[in-house]
């Protein structure tokens, strides 16, 4: 049975996490950050002796970890129809364990884990650079024009989120505009002294195809990398693979997701 995590039983959590930081990113880095004190952040975790398996709530997201292959599928997805979270994430051998016994309300989509270790020598754009305050409102209408990205926020929550990242120090923007609209779009959506988690990346539709796909990425990386912050994200198409291979990123483990079914 899962039980709501105290401060006591934070250090343990963190040195069951560090297991395989790769495949608990935004566990991680949400409990180091903000410990358990953040209205918007819980976290849940089963155990018999030692953890068995954490789950960690921020916002309407859920990230299972299951260092040893112990969870407890059906008390898991109990705990996910009772909180009805709108994305449950996790490796594939986990949600692939849930999928049975959620598929009736969840849709289940597989992808990949990766990570740079070095960004390759390449031509870094002057042209892309940190949003400002009054242009996030923009940037949340472009993540949410795009189903794949950000069909699962609504665009002013998520502008809400992506400035309280920004004032916390916890997550940046980096854009591209023409014509004085932003056309192209890269974001740390959880960051930490070692590691950050890229997210949010995408060009608008009738800027596609245009050769400008990898440049906020690419900046938004170099940057990373000299502050000693190893780039990490998530992808779920093929086409994105060959997308962040060109950039430097690793070959991609397997990850997946449940998506809560619209209505």
């Amino acid at each position: 049975m899962y039980k709501i995590a105290v401060e006591k039983d934070v250090q343990r959590l963190l040195t069951y996490l560090e297991k395989d930081l790769k495949n608990c990113l935004y566990s991680y880095i949400d409990l180091k950050k903000f410990g358990i004190g953040n209205p918007n952040l819980t976290v849940y975790f089963d155990e018999n002796e030692d953890i068995c398996c954490s789950a960690l709530k921020y916002y309407e997201g859920l990230q299972l970890f299951d260092a040893y292959g112990k969870m407890d599928a059906e008390a898991t997805a109990e705990l996910i129809r009772t909180l009805n979270s709108h994305i449950v994430s996790s490796t594939v051998e986990v949600i692939e364990k849930l999928y049975p016994l959620l598929k009736d309300s969840y849709e289940m989509e597989q992808g990949y884990v990766t990570e740079m270790l070095e960004l390759p020598d390449c031509d870094i754009s002057k042209e892309v650079r940190a949003a400002k305050r009054e242009e996030y409102n923009e940037i949340a209408n472009l993540i949410c024009s795009d189903e794949g990205v950000g069909g699962h926020y609504i665009p002013e929550e998520l502008k809400e989120q992506l400035l309280t990242r920004l004032d916390e120090g916890f997550g940046r923007n980096y854009i591209l505009k023409r014509e004085g609209e932003i056309i192209h779009h890269a974001a740390t959506y959880a960051e930490l002294d070692n590691l950050a988690v890229i997210s949010g990346v995408i060009t608008r539709e009738d800027w596609r195809g245009k050769g400008i796909g990898t440049l906020a990425v690419r900046k938004l990386c170099y940057d990373l990398l000299k502050e000693g912050k190893k780039p990490c994200l998530f992808y779920y198409t093929k086409q994105a693979e060959g997308f962040y291979k060109k950039i430097g990123f690793e070959e991609g483990t397997g990850w997946a997701k449940l998506v809560l079914r619209k209505g």
